[in-house]
């Protein structure tokens, strides 16, 4: 056995299989169609997407050596169009491989707040004002408004001990 064939292999995430939090939107089908998952197949904690691509793990862990070291990723969908129910689209991915057509942020500062600003409404107006045509780019997440890595650090003003009793 070769190297390569012991190499363990991580699939390759497409903008296709994301929509808002859900890294199982869709999964490729043996014929080579992209279909969306069920709910039943959702409710299936062992269900796991097919992707069309596989790549070795090796090849992921040197592009993310120094730079990432959590177990997830957070992407964004390219496509987009302002004439779509949502522009920006963005998922937590497990470690993995991506095309670019998906691209990731690696933010270390506060992952939960970016996650949840760029999927806020707010957000997403923002984006849509800023698209001038079907693509997102890699600027336009920092164009939009997301703050920088310190503004997303913030504490709330109030602790457990301190809560607030009057509406």
């Amino acid at each position: 056995m070769t190297a390569e064939a012991e190499s363990r292999m991580l699939p390759l995430y497409e903008a296709t299989m994301i929509r808002h939090d859900d890294h199982r939107w869709a999964t490729d089908e043996p014929d080579g169609r992209i279909r969306d998952v069920t709910q039943a197949q959702k409710y299936d904690a062992s269900f796991v997407v097919m992707p069309r691509y596989w790549i070795a793990e090796d090849e992921v862990e040197s592009r993310l050596a120094g730079r990432w070291d959590h177990p997830w990723l957070l992407g964004f969908r390219d496509i987009c169009r302002s004439t779509d129910e949502r522009t920006m689209i963005n998922a937590s991915i497990p470690r993995s491989a991506v095309n670019h057509k998906l691209p990731l942020v690696l933010a270390e500062a506060n992952a939960g707040v970016l996650t949840a600003l760029m999927s806020s409404m707010i957000f997403d107006y923002v984006a849509r004002q800023k698209i001038g045509g079907t693509s997102m780019t890699y600027l336009l997440p920092q164009c939009a408004g997301s703050g920088t890595p310190t503004s997303m650090s913030w504490s709330t003003r109030w602790t457990s001990r301190q809560r607030r009793t009057t509406c």
